[in-house]
């Protein structure tokens, strides 16, 4: 055996060992989920397939994670042995009886001539062989080496070591299989409801139609092949009613009309009873691409990026606490930048305060309140904002930078103009400069210079 096939073992091995050894498997508290172990097992054949296999070159190694014995796919490659070599001798035995049983085959009476007939011929022919039977092996033994170190040796232990544990197994003495089942079942198993509501999640998806639909479909197939391993099995029929249902809501859109045009064509062709197939939803997709063609697909609204309502109006809860800590209470100075705009820049958050005084002794603060707000006057405001703009109410303990004043526009923000735009701190600013102004204690805008 020539050194250019144990080099093809060793560099095979490394290759997959630093390649397998790079996908995340992700763990939490010491221990990894099914969905974890299912998506790195898929990323392992990915690496495998990319392994080049000098035997049959562009298929790569992923035939070794299946068995040798499988009655409905048998791997040949899961079937090589590290002790399998070949010679010159079974080189030519081996072409020779090639040549009888293609004689055999075809019934003629002249014996066909072996391909390989000279000892340099079978010498390189066996060379390649166990070359290739090298690389197998040490993409074997590399695969092996990368998921005990992904999931631990307490894992593999089962496959790799002898019965009694004292010894490791050879190299042929397992299947790399054995190992991917042995993984699998070492994962943290979903409960029976989770499994359900993933089923749920995946017969109600909600197609963004900014894409084609032929792209939505990749993802509800990549979703089904996520629950096929829990041991569901979604059919055609299924999947057909799902692409229905998404393409006759679009259907009833405005910017949906070709779509509308192509579920006309699929109504005549299959009534609502019809039992679909794989034949029946090539067809649907057909129709359906050729609208995709012809539609505009930005006309489509964004999707949702939450299509959980409960957290939706969790979302929107959260989002409206913050904007009131922004805009009432300004989130950093409390009730003191509230008090001096509720009771100076806005009428109607003045109005609600003094309808909620109830006792004399609210009536009489309110008195003097105002009592003191008729004392003060913009020349004797220390606020250089508010004494320009004509603002007789004083705002103590808010440095002016932070009491509601916009330093790209140089103006206060009307709470008005909150109201009307509904619109985050940053994309608030870049709008203010149509609006202008602010707020004065009348509840009238004013601009600003």
């Amino acid at each position: 055996m020539s050194d250019a096939c144990f080099t093809a073992r060793a560099t095979t091995k490394a290759h997959v060992t630093a390649a397998i050894g790079d996908i995340h498997l992700a763990v939490a508290n010491g221990q990894y989920s099914h969905d974890a172990i299912a998506q790195f097992i898929v990323a392992v054949k990915r690496v495998l397939k990319s392994t080049y296999n000098p035997a049959e070159p562009g298929c790569g190694m992923e035939m070794l994670l299946r068995s040798s014995t499988d009655a409905a796919n048998p791997s040949k490659i899961s079937a090589i042995k590290s002790t399998d070599v070949a010679t010159i001798a079974s080189i030519i035995r081996d072409a020779s009886a090639a040549a009888r049983a293609s004689k055999t085959a075809s019934g003629s009476d002249e014996p066909d001539e072996p391909t390989i007939v000279t000892r340099a011929d079978a010498m390189d022919a066996a060379d390649r062989a166990n070359q290739m039977t090298q690389a197998v092996i040490g993409a074997k033994e590399g695969t092996a080496a990368a998921i005990t170190a992904k999931v631990g040796a307490r894992v593999t232990d089962a496959v790799l070591r002898t019965a009694d544990g004292m010894d490791y197994k050879s190299i042929d003495e397992f299947e790399l299989y054995e190992l991917v089942t042995a993984a699998m079942q070492a994962a943290d198993r979903p409960r029976v409801r989770d499994i359900r509501q993933q089923l749920l999640a995946v017969l109600s998806i909600r197609f963004n139609f900014r894409q084609r639909f032929s792209d939505n479909v990749a993802v509800l197939r990549a979703r089904i092949a996520r629950i096929a391993a829990y041991g569901i099995t979604v059919h055609e029929d299924m999947i057909a009613n799902t692409i229905l249902a998404e393409a006759d809501e679009a259907a009833r859109e405005d910017w949906g009309r070709e779509i509308e045009t192509a579920m006309g064509k699929i109504g005549l062709s299959y009534g609502y009873d019809y039992p679909h197939d794989a034949d029946s939803v090539a067809v649907i997709l057909k129709e359906l691409a050729a609208a995709d063609t012809v539609r505009d697909l930005m006309a489509a609204p964004a999707p949702a990026t939450n299509n959980n309502p409960g957290q939706a109006n969790a979302a929107g809860d959260t989002l409206s606490h913050v904007r009131r800590l922004i805009f009432d209470d300004d989130s950093t100075v409390g009730t003191a930048a509230t008090v001096g705009y509720e009771s100076d820049s806005s009428a109607e958050s003045g109005r609600k305060s003094r309808a909620g005084r109830s006792n004399n002794k609210d009536k009489a603060r309110g008195r003097s309140k105002s009592k003191a707000r008729a004392e003060q006057t913009a020349a004797s405001n220390p606020c250089k904002y508010c004494k320009r703009n004509g603002r007789r109410n004083r705002h103590p303990n808010v440095p002016p930078e932070r009491y509601f004043w916009n330093k790209k526009w140089k103006g206060f923000r009307p709470r008005y103009v909150c109201r009307a735009l509904n619109l985050p701190y940053q994309e608030r600013e870049a709008f203010e400069p149509e609006f202008g102004g602010y707020v004065s204690s009348d509840g009238d805008s004013s601009d600003d210079e």
